[in-house]
């Protein structure tokens, strides 16, 4: 079984009003988490099913399809190529089959921790 790190993008509920209300493109936000899998497709795959579920909930729209609306995910490197050196204890980690604490992904999340735990350099 092997430990990787997956990144996807997604948009909240607020990107998608900012977005309407001014008519512009919002940049997706980026958040990610390890996957214990057989291989990197497996690993992959159950990242993509996390970042469906969890772009329906923080987008407060279970109709809206993650993978239909262009967004990607895929396997980092490494900590240090992904910005996220530095920040081993926040990022989760979950089994093919098992969700992951949804609130925990969020900007607000990483926020949070980052005001208890001190800020690093990435």
């Amino acid at each position: 079984m092997g430990n990787f790190l997956i990144s996807f993008e997604f948009h909240t509920a607020s990107d998608w009003v900012q977005s309407e209300m001014f008519r512009e493109s919002i940049e997706p936000q980026t958040t990610s988490l390890y996957v214990i899998a057989p291989d990197e497709s497996s690993a992959l795959r159950w990242g993509e099913e996390i970042a469906s579920t969890f772009m329906a909930r923080v987008a407060g729209d279970a109709s809206l399809s993650w993978a239909a609306s262009g967004y990607t995910c895929w396997i980092e490197p490494s900590l240090t190529e992904a910005g996220w050196d530095g920040a081993e204890g926040f990022l989760q980690s979950v089994r093919i089959g098992e969700y992951p604490d949804f609130s925990q992904l969020t900007r607000q999340a990483w926020l949070d921790w980052l005001e208890k735990n001190g800020d690093f350099d990435a």
